[in-house]
């Protein structure tokens, strides 16, 4: 999910998963607790663990690409002043 506003000269976008299409994407970034024992069928086993860990995906990815995403930013705002 994107939303974006112009805060004075400013952009500003807010960028993460769209929970209207993936819910769940905040229990893989962040983590979330389960019940041991509860069988579920889609996996054919029974959860172990009482929580699992979460994946990060959206904080390193976005650590990752910040500053390639700003200078591309900054190179699309310039070109459309020109």
């Amino acid at each position: 999910m994107s939303t974006d506003y112009q805060q004075g000269n400013r952009y500003i976008a807010n960028i993460g998963p769209d929970v209207d299409v993936a819910p769940y994407a905040v229990y893989v970034e962040t983590g979330h607790s389960q019940q041991p024992g509860r069988y579920v069928p889609a996996i054919g086993k029974r959860l172990v663990a009482s929580w699992v860990e979460g994946k990060w995906y959206m904080a390193r990815t976005g650590i990752q690409m910040k500053k390639q995403v700003e200078d591309n930013l900054n190179l699309a705002f310039r070109k459309a002043l020109i």
